[in-house]
């Protein structure tokens, strides 16, 4: 009865520890790179934040999708071979107190972006689709919705991003405003005219071990900062942040 009770219980425990790891897939995410996944990826996310939290895994694919939020203990992992596609479509990004990200996080705590894979923001693609909506008359020259971050993280703590390739943004990899206990590690940064951190108003954020291979400006740090630190983080030229 004891031996009966105990395989009970270990399967019990196994299958809450299962539970909290969601394939993408399940959810209707496609990863052809043609099908825009917004909604499932959403969807997935307010699940997932509904049962408790785990994290959302993304295998071998090509995921395009627009804007989405993460929520509190919802964490997603792009395994190697998984590239998250920003849309090139503008209007796929929602805008969040006057800031456009594929990535959200506001007012939210205990999550994790995390992997070997790629977070792709088709910067060039992206352009392409602004001028074409410039010259039709749809948008004027005083709007200015490309600057669009990969990661726009908002009154939010104990975040991770960890060993993600951020490629073709043109906005910030990373905006951080009003945050604490926020921490970058192990990233590949490769953006030709953006950002690679911004900080503002943050408390206890750590860069450590970041490449900043092709970046107009690797870190901008703004008023109201404490306790920002920086750990073997260099320029394509060798030089420390």
């Amino acid at each position: 009865m004891k031996k009966y009770l105990f395989l009970v219980f270990l399967w019990a425990s196994c299958f809450r520890l299962f539970a909290q790891d969601y394939n993408a897939s399940l959810f209707g995410c496609k990863s052809d790179g043609i099908t825009n996944n917004t909604g499932s990826i959403q969807y997935a996310i307010d699940y997932i934040a509904k049962k408790g939290g785990g994290t959302l895994h993304f295998y071998v694919g090509r995921y395009l999708t627009g804007s989405f939020s993460l929520k509190s203990n919802v964490s997603i992992e792009l395994h190697e071979g998984a590239v998250l596609l920003g849309s090139s479509n503008v209007f796929d990004y929602s805008s969040l107190n006057g800031k456009r990200a594929l990535i959200t996080a506001v007012g939210q705590s205990n999550i994790q972006i995390k992997g070997k894979g790629v977070i792709d923001g088709q910067q060039h693609l992206l352009q392409t689709h602004l001028t074409a909506l410039r010259q039709k008359g749809y948008i004027t020259l005083s709007d200015q919705p490309e600057d669009i971050s990969l990661i726009y993280l908002q009154d939010s703590k104990q975040i991770q991003v960890k060993g993600i390739m951020q490629l073709n943004l043109p906005g910030a990899a990373q905006f951080v405003d009003r945050c604490e206990d926020v921490t970058f590690q192990g990233l590949d940064i490769n953006c030709p005219g953006g950002i690679g951190v911004y900080v503002r108003n943050s408390n206890k954020v750590i860069l450590s071990n970041i490449f900043f291979r092709a970046i107009e400006r690797a870190l901008v740090e703004s008023e109201g900062n404490q306790g920002l630190t920086k750990e073997n983080s260099r320029l394509a030229n060798g030089k420390s942040i």
